[in-house]
């Protein structure tokens, strides 16, 4: 079941371009930068001139593997080398996801998950369904919890984060975020010199 505990200690407001920062940042470390082509050099073909340089009244050419022809080299394309990773301190990190965090509870997006006693390890996805928000949420878990994986794993609006992998660009991402009572303790304990 949801509820809604006191969110009020999160009212930090921080400055945009942070937050841009911040999902900068971390969109950038998640690509995998795999893409490669072939450059000019690269492309098995004859390397001789496909016809002489005058009289031809043609445009001149050299080899067939230049950029220009189909099936040549492609100039200026992805290398495959990934770029050095971007970083961002610590201090900056947490007063981004601060900052996040305060703009979703200025939308009343944040709200507590509680499991009931009596639900025990055994916890059944129709159950689960009546209790939480219609829109899509993320949840976040304290530790990885297997009847939580299992009873939310058919529900594809849920996206489900441990606490410690939390940042301000999930929080940003989601349109309503639910804590288990353990990830609350823990975040406001990280983030309390920035609260």
């Amino acid at each position: 079941m949801t509820t809604t505990p006191d969110f009020s200690m999160f009212k930090i407001k921080v400055p945009e371009s942070l937050l841009a920062q911040a999902i900068y940042v971390y969109q950038s470390n998640s690509h995998q930068d795999t893409s490669k082509v072939k450059t000019r050099g690269e492309i098995v073909a004859s390397k001789r001139k496909i016809y002489k340089q005058k009289g031809t009244g043609r445009a001149r050419h050299g080899a067939l593997s230049a950029p220009i022809f189909v099936g040549g080299g492609i100039a200026h394309g992805p290398t495959g080398l990934r770029p050095k990773r971007k970083k961002l301190n610590s201090k900056m990190k947490n007063k981004a996801l601060v900052g996040a965090l305060s703009l979703l509870q200025q939308k009343k997006a944040l709200a507590l998950f509680v499991i009931p006693a009596k639900a025990g390890i055994h916890i059944k996805t129709k159950d689960v369904i009546k209790k939480i928000p219609s829109q899509p949420f993320t949840l976040v878990q304290h530790q990885a919890s297997p009847a939580i994986l299992k009873a939310f794993s058919n529900i594809k609006s849920v996206k489900i984060i441990p606490v410690d992998q939390l940042n301000a660009y999930h929080v940003l991402q989601s349109k309503k975020l639910l804590f288990t009572p353990k990830a609350l303790e823990f975040i406001k304990t990280k983030l309390n010199s920035y609260l």
